[in-house]
């Protein structure tokens, strides 16, 4: 949401700059879009984020509140849209086609440098572990077996060189989503957007967002192919593949399958992109004991399943508020959280800062 206004207040400030939008209308729009920038009016974007249509209901969703929102600071009625109208002012120029792909992309590219910031400060942890274990000899594995030597340290600058490459294909796949193909309209032709248009707006939303933004080469190719934006997620999978494979190498030597797992990303109070959940840990992740698994079967697992299974049988509609959880229900799967944060570490939980005495 935070880039379609974006792109919204762009495209007054555009149709201003080439006389098409009344000044009064472009600065209620302009200001309109600053309070949901803010955080204002966020409850009125109800569309829910599975529609068809392409991501029309979005886009008008998002012109409608600006619109309204507008009215107000112009002092004319909500709903009648006789002073600010959602699509001939709001959406003049644009169409969902060439809105939505280019939100698409401004929100990745939003994200994408706090991503490869984390990703590189991870390398270089691994690095530095590399060194440190330097002198520390073990056996390495191949198909699950015990194979020949290795030391410690080589294999952790393996870590390093994997995340280290994961990141730079991420900078260089987010290169090709800085082409937008505002301007374009619905089929790439710029029907109803006037000539200088596409620039104008280009060069607005540079200027808001930092980035580095540019028209496309080819309004027809950005508005009809998902293929850079393909690119960026192949980029971004492969760095969660790689997190994922250092874990599960790490917990099967110490007799744990970690059998799936999920990374869960929401925004802070400023808007950056933030983890929203435990990585690799019980809390969302699979932790099955290696000694009880068998092809076709699904053994016990050290996570939050005894909550599951109770809510199940409880016939909960998964509406708020949740049932109580029982005693012997929280004790159950605090039992199991322990036992997999000792088992993966080698150490008590007691003797972590003396939590669980």
């Amino acid at each position: 949401m935070t880039a379609t206004i974006l792109i919204k207040k762009a495209a007054a400030a555009a149709n201003l700059a080439r006389g098409k939008l009344a000044p009064e209308i472009a600065r209620a729009i302009t200001a309109a879009a600053d309070d949901v920038l803010a955080g204002k009016l966020r409850d009125q974007f109800i569309v829910d984020v599975y529609q068809a249509g392409a991501g029309t209901s979005h886009n008008m969703n998002a012109n409608e509140v600006l619109a309204n929102r507008a009215a107000e600071l112009l002092d004319a009625p909500k709903g009648q849209y006789d002073r600010v109208h959602p699509n001939d002012h709001v959406n003049m120029a644009q169409s969902t086609n060439d809105v939505f792909p280019t939100a698409t992309r401004l929100a990745l590219l939003l994200g994408h440098r706090g991503l490869v910031d984390s990703a590189r400060l991870l390398a270089r942890s691994f690095e530095k572990k590399s060194r440190d274990f330097a002198g520390i000899l073990k056996v390495g594995r191949t198909h699950l077996q015990d194979a020949v030597p290795i030391m410690l340290g080589q294999e952790f600058s393996g870590y390093s060189a994997c995340i280290a490459r994961a990141a730079d294909e991420l900078n260089a796949t987010s290169k090709q989503l800085r082409e937008l193909n505002l301007g374009a309209t619905a089929v790439g032709t710029g029907l109803n957007a006037t000539a200088g248009y596409s620039g104008a707006v280009v060069k607005f939303l540079a200027k808001y967002t930092k980035l580095d933004v540019k028209p496309a080469d080819n309004l027809f190719r950005v508005t009809q192919s998902m293929g850079d934006i393909a690119a960026y997620s192949g980029a971004m999978r492969r760095l969660s593949i790689e997190l994922y494979s250092f874990a599960a190498d790490h917990a099967r030597e110490r007799g744990i399958i970690l059998a799936d797992t999920k990374f869960e990303f929401g925004r802070d109070r400023d808007g950056r992109i933030v983890v929203g959940d435990e990585v690799l840990t019980p809390d969302s992740s699979r932790f099955w004991p290696a000694d009880e698994w068998a092809p076709g079967t699904t053994p016990p697992s050290f996570d939050k399943q005894p909550v599951r299974d109770w809510l199940e049988a409880t016939g909960w509609d998964k509406k708020p508020p949740p049932p109580h959880l029982p005693d012997a229900v929280v004790t159950a799967s605090r039992e199991r959280y322990i036992t997999a944060y000792e088992r993966i570490t080698g150490n008590a939980l007691v003797d972590w800062y003396g939590v669980g005495e």
